[in-house]
């Protein structure tokens, strides 16, 4: 809650783009939606959604994509 998230990723996409890199991606539990939100906050938008495809404390989880053009 002190902007020390914001300001990382911030520096990654600013890094990537001198780099030269086209797209990032990430990939989130569908439940953390403050992840999902924080992503869209930068550009990030939902490209996929992938039901149970890992298992963390016996619960199924499913795993939502999320990409930036740089």
């Amino acid at each position: 809650g002190n902007g020390t998230g914001k300001a990382l990723m911030q520096t990654i996409i600013d890094q990537a783009t001198t780099d030269g890199y086209h797209v990032m991606i990430g990939a989130i539990d569908s439940a953390n939606q403050p992840s999902i939100d924080f992503h869209k906050k930068f550009g990030f938008i939902e490209t996929a959604r992938m039901p149970e495809v890992a298992l963390k404390n016996g619960q199924w989880l499913d795993l939502v994509f999320m990409q930036k053009q740089l």
